[in-house]
């Protein structure tokens, strides 16, 4: 029997609200005890959901179309934005874009639009993508969080092409397993690998994603790559970067590179 998601609107869970502890009562045992429930904490880190909004914001939510009340209409759409944390991809694919459009709307006038957000209404309207065309620019410069480049990778891949991400890592501290995981964001565009990094950032790092270039589908739209201040990175790399397909700009600055070894295996300098 064929699968069809719920109503729109009814998967979504009751406003929530601070629940006191309550005393209950264990029949088999006969003890009497103290009973709270909480909610869970979001499984996303916290770069994912951060917006620059808040949902205390809605609290001035207005009818700014007419005067008077506002309609059901309006009143579902700040439901639906009370609720962003539960919104998942299967809810809001089965909405119409005639209305997804005023939900993204009203996410972008109270700058609700965080990166899971924004992931969630380009997967669910391939067809109107030019309403999500633009950068999505997440900084993760915070000293005092340690994020685990798994979930970084996780999270800015998309394997079907939706967006393009392009990924800056300022001297990063990353094990050759890690860089090794890089072949896994299929959908990059461009990638900045600012040094001074440990010496786990070297030729054979770029050798592994070269054999990993060759089938055709990693780093197939890798157009810029920006290796600068990597002094384990050398003339050898030049060679082992024939095999990205899209490679148009390269930038080597501060590399164990040599101009003339590199105009000898067909690479041009743009700068000298």
């Amino acid at each position: 029997m064929e699968h069809r998601p719920q109503p729109f609107l009814t998967r979504f869970i009751s406003r929530r609200r601070v629940q006191h502890a309550h005393e209950s009562y264990d029949q088999g045992s006969g003890q009497v005890f103290s009973e709270t429930h909480c909610g869970m904490t979001s499984m996303y880190p916290s770069w994912v959901t951060a917006t620059t909004g808040a949902v205390a914001d809605l609290v001035d939510f207005r009818n700014t179309e007419s005067t008077g009340a506002a309609c059901l209409e309006q009143v579902a759409i700040r439901s639906v934005l009370l609720q962003l944390n539960n919104l998942d991809y299967e809810t809001i694919a089965c909405v119409p874009w005639t209305v997804g459009r005023k939900i993204w709307a009203q996410i972008r006038r109270y700058r609700l639009d965080s990166l899971r957000v924004w992931r969630l209404f380009v997967r669910a309207y391939p067809d109107e993508r030019h309403a999500f065309q633009e950068t999505r620019k997440i900084p993760l410069l915070n000293l005092n969080a340690h994020y685990a480049f798994n979930d970084i990778v996780r999270q800015i891949t998309a394997p079907n092409f939706e967006w393009v991400t392009h990924l800056t890592l300022q001297d990063p501290e990353l094990s050759k397993h890690d860089w090794a995981k890089m072949t896994k964001i299929r959908n990059l565009g461009a990638l900045a690998i600012l040094g001074p990094s440990s010496d786990s950032m070297d030729d054979r790092v770029i050798r592994g994603w070269s054999e990993a270039a060759k089938d055709g589908h990693v780093f197939s739209n890798l157009r810029v790559l920006l290796l600068v201040c990597l002094p384990y990175i050398s003339t050898r790399t030049l060679g082992y970067l024939r095999t990205f397909p899209a490679l148009t700009l390269c930038n080597l600055s501060g590399c164990n590179i040599r101009l003339d070894k590199a105009e000898e295996l067909g690479w041009k300098s743009a700068v000298r």
